[in-house]
This record gives C-alpha cells, structure tokens and sequence, in this order.
C-alpha cells in the first residue's frame, strides 16, 4: 500500500513489483522533461474545468494566490514568513493554469527565501512540506525566470534540505516509523525533480526515500 501511494502521489502509471528493494527501483526513475511530477493530463483538465467554472475551491484556491503577490501583508497567509516553501508549489500550480507569470515570479521569489531545516524551524517534516520546493522545481523548470543560476542554488538546496532529513532521521529509523515515511516522500519528491539536473544526488535520495519507505 505505501508504494502504491508513492506513485499515485508521483502521478506515475507503473505497475509495481510485489518484492521488498534495499535502494530506490531504477525501471521507476523519472522520465525525461518537465513538468514530470502530479500534474497529469487529467488532473489538469480537471483543474482547468474547475477555473471556468468558478467553482467555489478555485475561487478559494485563486484567493489564496492572490493574497501571494498582492502589496497587502495584512492579508498573508500563516507562517508564510518562517515557511515561505508551504506556498511556492500553489503558485506554481497557478501559473501553470494560467499562463500569468506573476504568480511563477512569487514562487521563484519564495523558493530563494526557503530556509535550509535547521533546528528552532519546525524541524519536523509534517510540519514543514519541503517537498513543495521540489514540486515547485519541476512546474517552473521552464519557465523564463528559471535562470541557470536559480537551478544551480535550487539543486543545492534541495541536496541540504535531504541531507538534513537524512541525518536527522536516521538515529530514529525503525522506531519512528511515522518520522520514515513523512521523510521519505520529501526525499522521494526532492529526487524525482533532480533527477537527470543532477542525477547521481537524485539517485541518492531516491534511495533515501526508498529506505525510509521500506523502515515506515
């Protein structure tokens, strides 16, 4: 059930093996290009019916967006300033719908401002949602404001952002199951969108993903 999961989540049409792996499936690494991750065609047309029809969670989904790049503070949604990564896949997801790189723009702006983990800021994973920067990554990886530059810093943080889950997890592994799998979908997600930019480091939180899964 949990790899069953992990898929879906990847919004990935394979079929699984039924056999326990020590390290991340290669026949399961990502396909080439992005976007790569969730946003199938269905999901997006689903999306798509949901805009024009106004309905009333794209109307609170767009609120929310616009609340993002508006000059209001006042109107900022909770912990954005301590966890600005809780909001860059939103806006990436809006862009994608819309077309309207003021939301892309917001969201690269809050993927540079997104704390590598360290201790003293919600240290743990269920409450920190990392696996937006690599959702964030992969919608925007063509976007014109994904500059050379901002994929360098981006890979390099999501390398820190494993590694100290990583590290911060592996005293706990095989007693804190909950604690293996939260982390291993933010090693899982944070793999998946390296993979192929830097490729040997994705393949080394995939695994760490997988690892997590398998001690969960």
């Amino acid at each position: 059930m949990k790899k069953l999961y992990f898929f879906i989540l990847l919004g990935c049409s394979l079929a699984l093996h039924s056999t326990s792996r020590a390290a991340f499936p290669p026949e399961y690494y990502p396909p080439q290009g992005h976007p790569r991750l969730w946003l199938t065609q269905e999901r997006l047309t689903t999306l798509q019916n949901a805009k024009q029809q106004n309905t009333p969670r794209w109307v609170a989904f767009k609120d929310l967006c616009d609340s993002l790049i508006d000059t209001d503070s006042a109107n900022d949604p909770w912990n954005l300033a301590d966890a600005p990564q809780h909001y860059t896949a939103p806006l990436a997801l809006m862009y994608r719908l819309t077309n309207n790189p003021i939301y892309a723009d917001k969201a690269l702006d809050l993927m540079d401002l997104t704390p590598v983990p360290y201790e003293g800021i919600y240290p743990e994973p269920d409450h920190e949602n990392y696996q937006y920067v690599g959702l964030t990554y992969d919608w925007l990886t063509d976007y014109a404001g994904m500059t050379d530059p901002r994929i360098t810093a981006y890979l390099a943080k999501m390398k820190a952002i494993s590694d100290f889950f990583w590290d911060e997890n592996t005293s706990a592994s095989g007693t804190d199951s909950d604690k293996n799998l939260l982390t291993g979908v933010i090693h899982f997600i944070l793999g998946a969108a390296m993979y192929l930019d830097d490729t040997p480091i994705a393949i080394t939180i995939l695994d760490r993903g997988w690892y997590g899964w398998e001690n969960g």
